[in-house]
């Protein structure tokens, strides 16, 4: 019960770093805000919508993010 209740924010509180390291000039009060719309999104879409089109959406978001997320870590290695 309780490892159900911290591994979640646990995820959360790990993309917000990222998204801090990734993005430093980013506000953390920003990169939560950021963090907390694809929640938020998730939440309701795992109340309404059904579980074909719960799969099409997050697999959509994982292919953005994966397209975003990647080639930015690359380039700030190799600046430093």
């Amino acid at each position: 019960m309780v490892s159900s209740i911290l591994t979640p924010g646990t995820i959360f509180l790990m993309i917000l770093g990222a998204i801090n390291l990734a993005y430093p000039e980013v506000d953390l009060w920003v990169a939560l805000l950021i963090n907390i719309v694809p929640v938020a999104i998730m939440v309701l879409l795992c109340f309404k919508a059904k579980p074909d089109t719960q799969v099409q959406i997050m697999t959509g978001r994982q292919s953005v993010n994966k397209n975003v997320v990647v080639p930015n870590a690359g380039y700030k290695s190799v600046i430093k």
